[in-house]
Order: C-alpha cells, then structure tokens, then sequence
C-alpha cells in the first residue's frame, strides 16, 4: 500500500504485493477497504509520500518512506 500516486496528490494505492502492473488495480471506496480491513484505520496518520507493509493481516504495520 502506497499513499503516494505519480502527481503525488495524496491519493492511497493498494497493492497486494505480488504485482505492481496498472492494468490489476482496481478502484475502490476507502470506506469499503477499511469495513473489510479495519487495520487500515491504523494508517490514517502515514504521512505522504510513506508507505505501510505487513508480513500477514494478523502483524503490526510497518511504516518506511517510498523509495
């Protein structure tokens, strides 16, 4: 999950992990991610340009700046 997009606006990408090809992303409501995954509430403070990662649903967030 990135929080920076290329026009680094602010807006939130999700990401799986096992790919990065445009043509597997999706949109999504913010709303949706976080009733299915209410982890991600937890990230509301990552400041832009940082991104969250996890080795599985059930470990602490991560934080590091985006290379």
């Amino acid at each position: 999950m990135v929080r920076t997009t290329p026009d680094d606006d602010g807006d939130w990408q999700f990401l799986c992990g096992t790919t990065n090809n445009t043509e597997d992303g999706r949109l999504v409501c913010l709303k949706g991610i976080v009733e299915e995954h209410p982890s991600v509430a937890e990230l509301a403070d990552l400041p832009t340009g940082w991104r969250p990662a996890r080795d599985a649903p059930d470990h602490p967030w991560q934080r590091s700046e985006a290379e």
